[in-house]
This record gives structure tokens, sequence and C-alpha cells, in this order.
């Protein structure tokens, strides 16, 4: 039986205080719907763990133009990828329908530029595409819901993003 070398995991750079992380739509648009709610987890993101939330550029497209689009979900994901100044990604919702950037999405550039995904539900398919790279990612918060929460994150939760 031949066995295939796989190179070792590789571990993204640790989020700091004063990162700037990209937002990203990969799947549902519905923060086009609710940006009050897109507004309080950039400002508790920003109160709790002093990252700099910046959306990528198709994020508020909407469902129906992002559904239409996977194209561009994908193109975020590059752009946050290849993007100097971007130092992580936090998927804004899940949905269903991440399963159609499989194709799109090139996980050359997730391996030679590894930064921090974090996210949940549907983005959990993103997040095999990393390990299919062999970068880490994190099954973690998502903008509009654990990291928006009223009357603020959670304390465990915060402690456990820092």
């Amino acid at each position: 039986m031949n066995k295939v070398s796989q190179p070792p995991f590789v571990r993204p750079p640790r989020l700091r205080r004063g990162s700037k992380v990209a937002a990203l739509s990969l799947s549902s648009g519905l923060v086009a719907e609710v940006p009050h709610r897109y507004e309080a987890g950039v400002r508790e993101v920003a109160r709790q763990l002093d990252w700099e939330i910046m959306a990528a550029p198709n994020a508020f497209r909407g469902s129906d133009d992002l559904y239409a689009n996977p194209q561009a979900r994908a193109d975020d994901l590059h752009w946050a990828l290849e993007n100097p100044e971007i130092e992580g990604m936090v998927s804004i919702i899940g949905g269903d329908d991440s399963i159609r950037l499989l194709p799109l999405v090139d996980r050359e550039k997730i391996r030679r530029y590894p930064k921090v995904l974090l996210g949940y539900s549907d983005t959990t398919v993103t997040l095999l595409q990393f390990l299919r790279a062999g970068v880490m990612a994190y099954h973690g918060p998502a903008l509009l819901t654990d990291l928006a929460e009223p009357g603020g994150m959670r304390p465990e939760g915060a402690r456990s993003y820092r």
C-alpha cells in the first residue's frame, strides 16, 4: 500500500488586539436585510476583542444576488486571503449554499496565505476546504449570531475567542 505524504498542518497566525478581520458572506446575504445586527456585532467585537471588522467587497449584495453569484462569495474569500492588511476572517452568518463554493475555492491560496477563519453552520463547508488545504480553521462564532448577542458578547465566549 502506497502512503501519500501529507504536509504538516499550518496554524495561521493568531489574531491579536488591533487585528483587521474580514467579514465574509460565504453563504447567505441576510446581512443586507439586518444591517443593524451587523453594526452591533462590529461594535461588540471592537469593544471585547479590539478587532477591526472590514466587510468584504460583496458581503452586502443581498441574498438573491449572492445566491445567483457563488463566484462573488469565493472571490471575497480569495480577496481576504490575498489582502496583506487582513489578518483573519469571520463568517457573517451561515445559510445553506456554501456547497456551491467547493469548485470555486482555490485551496492553494488557502495554503499560501494561511489566516484564521471563524464560522459555523454552513461555513463548515469552507472550514473543510481549509482542512483539505492543510490549514487549521476554527469552528467558532459568526458575526450576526454569537458576536452580536443582545446585551453583549457572553463572557465565556469573549474569553475563548481571545
